[in-house]
């Protein structure tokens, strides 16, 4: 069993959760290009955060510590590096590794380091399908450090316990940029639980842990449709030269459907406005996980 799987077989609750006002989840985009390079006593702002959990040569867990905003001072965590972009990559990239500050590294115990966002879900996500994507490829890791990417919900009323835990794994990522994508769809019990994605590394012995991550993007695609049971009625048109909806014989622009509207964004491989609340018809089979050639989905993007 590996050093990522043990550390998660442990019941402790393991992370602690900053407040959040219960909005809904939102969409989010990163390419890291105007934040400062590393600075000493500097943070990576843009809300990141830093967690670590500690745990024991046999996975058992030790103590936690955190959540902080995350650094940018290059000994602990992760910093913004230059230089190991491509075209698509630019200038700036994340660097993300262990936090090399906790001395308990010295002594064989296995520090595994959390760089993350989170959110706050709400009634208005039940449904949708959050997609998390971002580039990433190997930096120094080595040894027997491990590393991975997430997508979580942890749960206020059980102890902050998690409940959803979707990952890919960045131990044998390539030493070329590739994209990576995890999903996970919200369900009506989710609702008032506390969505985070990010980075983990787990490292010991000092051992090199460093992953390079750019163009880091979050989207929230709501699928409605009336395809199985033949009814449309719910399906409307959006004019956006004059900012209205046409559904039926009914035209206007609603609180419920402009509130959607404004934290809609438009995606790569979305194209004809059509659909509730002016949602978009996806003509590209192949451009949300789970849905094939032969069903294209009805997708409302915020």
């Amino acid at each position: 069993m590996n050093i990522l799987a043990r550390a998660l077989l442990s019941t402790v609750v393991l992370t602690f959760i900053s407040p959040l006002g219960w909005t809904a989840v939102t969409s989010y985009d990163q390419d890291f290009e105007s934040m400062a390079t590393p600075s000493t006593g500097a943070l990576l702002g843009d809300n990141w955060l830093v967690f670590a959990n500690v745990y024991d040569a046999t996975g058992s867990y030790l103590y936690g510590y955190g959540p902080f905003p995350a650094p940018n001072d290059g000994a602990a965590f992760c910093a913004i590096a230059t230089g190991q972009g491509g075209p698509e990559q630019g200038d700036q990239q994340l660097s993300v590794y262990s936090d090399y500050n906790n001395p308990d590294h010295g002594i064989g115990r296995l520090i595994e380091s959390n760089v993350f966002q989170e959110q706050a879900i709400a009634e208005t996500d039940v449904g949708a399908v959050v997609v998390f994507t971002f580039q990433a490829k190997i930096g120094n890791l080595a040894g027997a450090s491990e590393a991975e990417a997430f997508i979580k919900t942890l749960d206020p009323v059980a102890g902050y316990a998690t409940t959803n835990h979707v990952t890919v794994d960045m131990t044998t990522a390539p030493s070329t940029w590739n994209t990576y994508t995890i999903h996970l769809a919200i369900e009506s019990g989710l609702v008032g639980q506390v969505l985070q994605f990010g980075f983990t590394t787990v490292a010991s012995n000092y051992e090199a842990s460093g992953v390079y991550y750019d163009n880091v993007m979050v989207e929230v695609h709501l699928f409605l449709d009336g395809f199985e049971t033949g009814d449309l009625s719910a399906w409307s048109g959006w004019t956006p030269d004059a900012g209205g909806f046409v559904d039926g014989s009914t035209t206007g622009s609603p609180a419920t459907k402009a509130s959607r509207l404004d934290r809609r964004r438009v995606s790569h491989g979305f194209s004809e406005e059509r659909g509730t609340a002016g949602s978009f018809l996806d003509r590209a089979s192949d451009s949300i996980p789970g849905f094939g050639p032969d069903r294209p989905p009805t997708t409302e993007l915020r």
